[in-house]
């Protein structure tokens, strides 16, 4: 299944050869592979790990993620990359049930765009005040253009009720009102859609990158709410344009438990039994890993 490939927006000039993707260097002395091995970390060092990353979400709020049906969009790469990419995270996103529109062609609401100059790039849609950048509050465009790059991302963001309700207005003129259902104990009124998401990444700083490696950033920068300066020394892709690091060849296994874990349950939990859902899919997924042969 494949998703098509934007062709409208006329941004940044597109088309840019092929480039080739070895795999990511690792450290070596002669024929010997060196091996650092480190203790799997414990479900309370996971938590706060995952509550680094998700940008330590208030109590009130619960963690954002697509409920309505995704559809992917690229540009910047030659066509046979780009349609390489948007497979695999599709392969991501069926993974961690995230909902895909499976229509061969839709509106794509998830863009990965590449472009010479990601941080003039941000700076041009934030002069122009572009409709990629609506969802975003001021305060929020001056926290993203003050991010290093070389790749930047965001989410259009709209609270629901747990049932789907969006915001009405009953007569012109009125406040905009969410009419939400009465409040438990163990769970909020209303819930955190994802709309819409955009990942930009500089063209130069994916020479070497496996497509892998792109894809599987792009997707847990897409599909999840992420702040990859906020690592916590966990094992993750998000590491892919640090510098002075050796990122993983692909998505690890405390990747495939945060995005299992967004994805998991109601929409409308607190977000201490969210991260605490999140930290359990990572265990799981590390457990099953040092299982495999």
């Amino acid at each position: 299944m494949r998703f098509r490939a934007l062709g409208w927006i006329g941004l940044w000039a597109a088309g840019v050869a092929a480039q080739s993707t070895p795999p990511a260097s690792v450290p070596q002395r002669g024929d010997e592979l060196i091996v650092t091995g480190r203790h799997a970390p414990k479900g309370d060092e996971l938590r706060r790990q995952v509550d680094a990353i998700a940008g330590h979400p208030g109590y009130d709020k619960p963690i954002a993620r697509f409920t309505d049906p995704v559809c992917l969009g690229t540009m910047g790469l030659d066509p046979k990359a780009g349609a390489a990419i948007l497979d695999r995270m599709v392969e991501v996103a069926e993974a961690a049930r995230v909902p895909m529109n499976g229509k061969a062609k839709c509106s794509p609401n998830v863009l990965v765009l590449f472009i010479d100059d990601s941080h003039a790039g941000i700076e041009h849609l934030a002069r122009r005040m572009s409709g990629l950048m609506r969802s975003l509050s001021l305060q929020q465009v001056r926290t993203l253009l003050k991010e290093p790059g070389p790749a930047y991302a965001w989410s259009a963001v709209e609270a629901r009720s747990r049932d789907g309700d969006r915001l009405q207005i009953d007569f012109p003129g009125d406040v905009p009102q969410l009419k939400v259902p009465t409040a438990t104990r163990t769970a909020l009124p209303i819930r955190q859609d994802m709309l819409s998401s955009v990942v930009i990444i500089e063209r130069k700083a994916v020479a070497g990158k496996l497509i892998t490696q792109i894809a599987d950033y792009a997707a847990i920068r897409a599909f999840a709410e992420t702040k990859p300066r906020r690592n916590a020394g966990a094992s993750t892709i998000l590491t892919l344009f640090d510098e002075g690091t050796v990122p993983p060849t692909e998505m690890t296994a405390f990747d495939r438990g945060y995005l299992l874990g967004t994805y998991r349950g109601a929409g409308n939990r607190f977000p201490s039994f969210q991260i605490g859902d999140m930290a359990r899919a990572i265990g799981a997924e590390m457990a099953k890993q040092d299982a495999s042969p």
